[in-house]
């Protein structure tokens, strides 16, 4: 599962898992050491529903609220099990069903707008509860910056903090693509995320951090290449227009996101 080299081994591995872990329900994982297996296969799960362009199970209520009473505030620094973290995570993983959503609604062929006010309304509901997250986080890392951090604190806040940049900087292409008027000012904060993703690339980062980093590298590069695009000037055009030239730059960005 750890070898760079055998991503094909690692996917059928986590699909595997991921079945038997859905077919238990969320009522069987009550133990510590269950509670501990659940929490190990949350990861690699929502990372091949990512990597597939599917909906990940883990987003549904009853599997929310066992990962979240999973939070263990017992300790001053960054563990797995900590507010912090989960609260996150959590908001990562709604990822998912937005590019899902998005993907349908911004279908050319049946425009619903109905779906699509849906879709934008829950995507700018999760891009607001990424960013609380993302200040709970950054409020720990200033509040315990004054004392020697340890190793396994550092590795866990590269993780978090770049994973969650990653989903913010789609969630910047997703408001654009329901948003015209908001499109060139979310593009800008888009691209500033992906310099900074691809700035975390140069850091020293713990040994299997290619888990996470790959991908952050590949959303960053996508998002630098297609700027141009997402830049185009539009005002000018009809609204269907408009609506045309989002849907084909939602559907080449989601083409590259899961090339």
């Amino acid at each position: 599962m750890l070898e760079p080299g055998r991503t094909d081994a690692y996917l059928n591995h986590i699909s595997g898992s991921a079945l038997v872990v859905k077919r238990l329900t969320p009522a069987r994982f009550k133990t510590d050491y269950e509670q501990m297996l659940f929490h190990a296969h949350i990861g690699p799960t929502f990372g091949e529903a990512l990597m597939k362009n599917e909906r990940c199970y883990l987003e549904q209520p009853e599997w929310m609220r066992l990962y979240e009473s999973m939070i263990k505030d017992d300790t001053p620094w960054l563990t797995d099990r900590s507010s912090v973290v989960i609260r996150v995570r959590m908001r990562i993983l709604n990822l998912c069903s937005t590019l899902a959503d998005t993907t349908e609604a911004m279908d050319p062929e049946k425009i619903d707008e109905g779906l699509l006010f849906t879709a934008e309304l829950k995507a700018r509901q999760n891009h607001s509860s990424l960013i609380k997250s993302l200040e709970e986080y950054k409020s720990h890392v200033v509040r315990t910056s004054m004392a020697p951090a340890p190793q396994s604190e550092l590795a866990l806040r590269r993780e978090v903090y770049g994973t969650a940049l990653e989903c913010l900087c789609v969630y910047k292409r997703v408001l654009a693509s329901f948003c015209d008027s908001e499109r060139l000012r979310l593009e800008s904060e888009a691209q500033t995320l992906a310099c900074e993703m691809l700035e975390l690339q140069t850091l020293p980062a713990p040994r299997h951090s290619w888990l996470y980093s790959q991908h952050e590298r590949g959303v960053a590069e996508v998002i630098r290449m297609t700027g141009t695009e997402w830049e185009e000037d539009l005002t000018s055009a009809s609204a269907g227009v408009r609506r045309m030239a989002a849907c084909e730059r939602w559907t080449r960005f989601n083409a590259y996101l899961h090339a």
